[in-house]
């Protein structure tokens, strides 16, 4: 479907409208470009004034066939923020860094690359886009509150420019990110105990970025601890993300605060010292906790949950902002088979969590498995039989998992190695169950 830019509409928020998508992040932008596309009535609240803060920065390949279907990629592609076409994974030695390229082709899109990305202008960006399409956008509009009748939302009390309106809604999107507005008020919300990791993380100029070829790729540097590792993300030509990604229970055992966990750890990779050696931070410390976590129900009497909103894994992989978006795109498609009468809303709703819980499990299943045997994963990447189908997880492609077979084929080498005595490779394994 080509989009066609229509003028947005008026600023002053209208007292009803067919879908409310709380959040203008991107599970919320590009839900609303979805809807825009299919001439579906929404609006868009947005609580804050972008550009803002947010962190996230490296995408996979698999969005930008999103970002094509919704006439977004040639400005992302125009913006120059950096292109990534691999990854590069450091062992806790610092030798032999293994790099591998995970946009091996031109079918995301017509392009062979895709992109790291500054969030506060890249989700202005997108939300922008949305404008562009047609999509009210109010920012500075702060949800507090729905009203049900028989366990249904019919309305969202919202406070913009100083008062309080009360809009009728026969859809209501919840895209509030790790907010999870619906979420915490119909206590869906599961913590994820398997994976309560702890994310500190700044911006630097000046760092290392290893060799020309493989500069502009995302670099993991494993840290000598279970599930350390250190995520190193060119955001322009002078600017990496630098994060700390340990358990939490690791940073409250040893009683430091963030900036000496930060820099306690920054120094325990060689090679990601020797690349800081010359550099200087630019930017505030930042923290992320408690963020891994699912919800009981994605889907209810008139509302979906998107994005962070409906779950949020280890961002191991890059996979926050491709789930946002292609949820984005399957909600907006099931609310348009309702609104067109061509699928009863359960029906239709039941889609569009079966099809977001199988691939956000597999997403969740290929990190499972990475952990447990995280300091043997770039052995795996180097066999043949392994390598093409990691690559193409590592891609994005978790939607329709037909053909891939790989998880249950690690499983099966790790049970192996497991109740083998004495296995060579027992001591790459973690204690993490599969």
């Amino acid at each position: 479907m080509t989009p066609t830019p229509v003028t947005p509409t008026a600023r002053r928020l209208p007292e009803e409208t067919t879908v409310a998508i709380l959040g203008g992040g991107p599970a919320g932008a590009t839900t609303a470009c979805y809807l825009a596309m299919a001439g579906i009535d929404h609006v868009v609240l947005e609580r804050a004034h972008f550009p803002r803060h947010h962190v996230g920065e490296s995408l996979v390949g698999a969005t930008n066939r999103i970002f094509d279907e919704i006439g977004f990629l040639e400005k992302l592609d125009a913006a120059g923020f950096p292109r990534k076409q691999g990854a590069v994974w450091v062992p806790k030695s610092g030798k032999n860094p293994h790099a591998i390229r995970v946009v091996p082709d031109k079918t995301f899109g017509g392009l062979d690359y895709t992109f790291h990305v500054d969030r506060a202008r890249f989700d202005h960006m997108l939300l922008d886009h949305a404008e562009t399409l047609g999509s009210p956008v109010y920012q500075g509009a702060l949800v507090n509150g729905v009203e049900t009748r028989d366990g249904r939302i019919e309305s969202v009390q919202v406070q913009h420019e100083g008062e309080t309106h009360t809009l009728r809604t026969r859809f209501v999107v919840d895209a509030t990110g790790r907010n999870t507005f619906l979420g915490s008020r119909f206590r869906l919300l599961q913590k994820d105990t398997l994976f309560d990791q702890y994310a500190v993380y700044a911006y630097w100029k000046g760092v290392g970025r290893g060799p020309e070829e493989t500069a502009g790729y995302i670099h993991i540097h494993f840290l000598p601890s279970e599930r350390g590792w250190v995520w190193q993300i060119p955001i322009d030509d002078e600017t990496t993300s630098i994060g700390v990604v340990t358990e939490k229970a690791d940073f409250q055992r040893n009683g430091q605060d963030s900036e000496a966990h930060y820099a306690h750890h920054l120094a325990r990779n060689p090679e990601l010292s020797r690349r800081l050696e010359q550099a200087t931070r630019v930017s505030n410390l930042r923290s992320e906790g408690n963020y891994s976590y699912s919800m009981r129900e994605l889907v209810g009497p008139g509302y979906l949950l998107v994005g962070d909103a409906a779950r949020f894994v280890d961002p191991i992989f890059s996979s926050g902002v491709s789930v946002a978006i292609y949820s984005a795109k399957f909600a907006a498609e099931q609310i348009a088979h309702v609104v067109a009468g061509e699928r009863p809303e359960a029906e239709a709703f039941g889609a569009y969590e079966t099809q977001m819980r199988a691939g956000v499990e597999l997403w969740y299943d290929f990190i499972k498995v990475y952990y447990k045997l995280q300091n043997l994963f770039t052995y795996y990447l180097r066999k043949p039989e392994y390598r093409d189908q990691l690559v193409q997880l590592l891609q994005g492609n978790v939607y329709d998992a037909r053909g891939i077979t790989v998880l249950e084929r690690l499983r099966e080498d790790i049970r192996r190695i497991e109740s083998t005595p004495g296995h060579v490779l027992q001591e790459g394994l973690s204690d993490i169950p599969i």
